[in-house]
């Protein structure tokens, strides 16, 4: 297991414990399916790269592929930026 999907995992279940503590079913259900929507990105850059070049997206195809660190990264992003929002931090 690499050190990115270690610290993203606990990162996510974190959120996951303070969502359980703060008892709201709709925020828990929220995150629950945020996280694991970010955790394919974080986990598997390369796959998704891989499903999404040769995509028809409205009349154009995507034949460039994304580098895989930019996905990951952009993963890492939304799920800091929302923990930070679930921890009133921002």
């Amino acid at each position: 297991m690499s050190v990115s999907r270690l610290l993203s995992g606990i990162v996510a279940v974190t959120g996951m414990v303070f969502a359980i503590a703060d008892f709201r079913a709709r925020l828990l259900f929220d995150y629950c399916l945020f996280t694991a929507i970010v955790l394919v990105l974080i986990w598997f850059p390369g796959a998704v790269n891989t499903y999404t070049v040769g995509m028809w997206i409205d009349g154009y195809k995507i034949e460039n592929p994304t580098p895989p660190i930019m996905i990951a990264g952009f993963g890492w992003i939304a799920l800091l930026v929302v923990n930070g929002a679930l921890f009133g931090l921002l």
